[in-house]
């Protein structure tokens, strides 16, 4: 899925690169999400195109939401994982 944003070109062009921006809210939206519930670990590392766990639990942790993994997370875990294995297989 693609979204898009607009930004009022005097605004933006104070905010930073175009590339940057979309990084930065791509950022935003995963914290968002994270925080509210609706997204696990395993797909913060998918989203944002992390190399490993330990790379999104990091920027997690930056930003004041990595804690031990809490009861039920590890099935939704596996669950991301057999999606991502069906996609790709």
């Amino acid at each position: 899925m693609r979204l898009s944003l607009e930004i009022p070109d005097a605004i933006a062009r104070t905010l930073g690169a175009e590339s940057e921006l979309a990084r930065r809210a791509m950022e935003a939206f995963v914290l968002e999400e994270v925080r509210a519930g609706r997204l696990a670990r395993q797909r913060v590392r998918r989203m944002l195109g992390f190399a490993s766990r330990k790379e999104a639990d990091e920027f997690l942790k930056v930003h004041g939401l990595y804690k031990d993994c809490p009861e039920g997370e590890f099935e939704q875990d596996l669950e991301a994982v057999k999606e991502w294995l069906v996609v790709s297989g």
